[in-house]
C-alpha cells in the first residue's frame, strides 16, 4: 500500500548544513520512488519540509530515520508529522534535478559575492596605497622643508660667524688702543711729576 507523509523538521539551525542531501542519501538508500524537500523560515525559525512518497514499510522506515538522525552541525528542535500531507509528491529524478540546479545557483551567488568581495578588497587596497603615497609624499617635502630650514641655519651662524669675528677684530683694536692711551698717559704723568720735581729743587 503506497504512503505519502509531510515530515517537518525546525531548530535553530537546519539550513546550509546538507540536511536534505543528507535526507536523499537515505530515500536512495531505501528504494523511496518519489522525495520533496524545501528549506523555509517561520517565526525566525528554519525548517526543512520534507514530503516523501511510497510503499507503506519505506515511509515508515524513512520517518523512523528522520526521527532519529540528523547532520552533524544541524540543531533540532523538534521534529513532526504534518497532518495534511500533499496530494502529489514529485519523482526522486525529478527533485534530483531541482536540487542540483539550486545548489548551482547557491555556488553563482556565492561567487558572486566573493567578487564583490574581492572588489571592495581592491578597492580598499587601492584607497591604502593612495593614502601612503600621499604619506610618502609629505614625507619627501617634510625632509625638503628641513633640508632647506638646516641650509638656512647653516647660512645664518656663518653670518654670525662672520659678524662676531669682525666684533672681535674691532674689539681688540679697542684694547689696544686703550693700551696705547694708558701708555701714553702714564709718559704724560711722568712728564708732569718731573717737572713739577725740578721746580721744587729749584725753589728750595
Amino acid at each position: 500500500m503506497r504512503q505519502i507523509k509531510r515530515i517537518i523538521i525546525e531548530g535553530e539551525k537546519v539550513h546550509n548544513v546538507g540536511y536534505r542531501p543528507f535526507l536523499l542519501w537515505k530515500v536512495r538508500e531505501i528504494g523511496i520512488s518519489n522525495y520533496d524537500a524545501r528549506n523555509v523560515k517561520e517565526n525566525g525559525m528554519e525548517r526543512v519540509v520534507v514530503s516523501v512518497g511510497g510503499e507503506e514499510k519505506q515511509i515508515q522506515e524513512f520517518v523512523k530515520f528522520v526521527k532519529e538522525n540528523y547532520p552533524e552541525k544541524a540543531r533540532v528542535s523538534r521534529i513532526w508529522e504534518d497532518p495534511k500531507p500533499p496530494e502529489r509528491v514529485m519523482l526522486v529524478d525529478e527533485y534530483d534535478k531541482v536540487l542540483a540546479a539550486e545548489q548551482q545557483n547557491t555556488v553563482v551567488q556565492s561567487g558572486l559575492v566573493m567578487i564583490d568581495m574581492q572588489k571592495e578588497a581592491l578597492r580598499n587596497q587601492r584607497k591604502m596605497l593612495d593614502k601612503q603615497d600621499q604619506m610618502l609624499e609629505k614625507q619627501d617635502q617634510t625632509i625638503g622643508a628641513i633640508d632647506k630650514l638646516d641650509v638656512n641655519v647653516n647660512m645664518r651662524f656663518d653670518n654670525l660667524d662672520v659678524k662676531y669675528g669682525k666684533i672681535a677684530e674691532n674689539m681688540e683694536k679697542i684694547l689696544e688702543e686703550m693700551k696705547e692711551e694708558r701708555k701714553e698717559a702714564r709718559k704724560s704723568m711722568e712728564r708732569i711729576l718731573n717737572a713739577i720735581l725740578k721746580l721744587a729743587e729749584k725753589s728750595g
